[in-house]
């Protein structure tokens, strides 16, 4: 069940994010091998003044699957991820943090009990 959590200080229109969210699913479905259902994104849009820094930050939280979520794959996914960030923001490519992590999967709890 990846997550991506997108964080960036500016107002983008319903349609430009509803486009976003769907390359990124998509991105991260064709480059993992996960489902499309289950795959989530939630854009949090801030003030400039309530941000040190406009740049967007990135989380992808996700559970370890170490066949199929290799480096090469990760590399991928935050390359063609920052691509639309890119698009979507209009920020330089060098200037998108992506942090990538990796839970055990006894460390996520699904309808209340631990996949173990």
């Amino acid at each position: 069940m990846p997550i991506l959590h997108v964080n960036y200080a500016d107002k983008k229109s319903a349609d430009k994010k509803r486009e976003f969210i769907n390359n990124c699913v998509n991105i991260i479905v064709e480059e993992s091998g996960c489902a499309d259902g289950a795959v989530k994104v939630f854009i949090q849009e801030h003030d400039i003044e309530n941000a040190r820094n406009e740049k967007p930050v990135l989380f992808l939280n996700w559970m370890e699957v170490p066949e199929k979520r290799t480096p090469e794959v990760k590399d991928r996914i935050a390359n063609r991820i920052t691509d639309e960030v890119h698009k979507l923001t209009g920020i330089d490519k060098n200037s998108v943090v992506i942090l990538i992590n990796d839970y055990p999967p006894m460390h996520i709890a699904v309808g209340g009990k631990c996949r173990l």
